[in-house]
């Protein structure tokens, strides 16, 4: 079990991480971690004729292994994350739809931090 000193040096290097863009963010993730709607809007419909260039945007990943889908659904962007998911050949949408309504539900009900 790791001390309260180390708890919190792993916090601060965590948010550290996240607000230097030492992730190696692409400008995609930068959008759905913003949680920036018509920006993530413009930059499907820039690759929307190019299907190799819009396959390779939605699935780049950053230093962590994240995704902008994964950046967006971990930031609670639920519109952000709707709107992308349109445009991944998946044949477990319904699963993905599902779980998008489970988790509203489960966010309406938070506590505050």
């Amino acid at each position: 079990m790791e001390t309260p000193a180390r708890q919190q040096v792993s916090r601060q290097k965590k948010m550290t991480k996240q607000l230097t863009g030492k992730r190696d963010d692409t400008p995609f993730h930068s959008a759905a971690r913003a949680g920036d709607l018509k920006l993530v809007k413009e930059m499907i419909a820039e690759n929307l004729g190019e299907p190799a260039e819009l396959t390779a945007m939605l699935s780049k990943q950053n230093q962590s292994g994240e995704t902008a889908l994964y950046v967006a659904s971990e930031c609670s962007h639920v519109d952000v994350v709707k709107e992308m998911i349109k445009y991944y050949d998946t044949g477990d949408l319904e699963i993905v739809e599902a779980l998008m309504e489970q988790e509203m539900d489960i966010w309406r009900f938070r506590k505050p931090l």
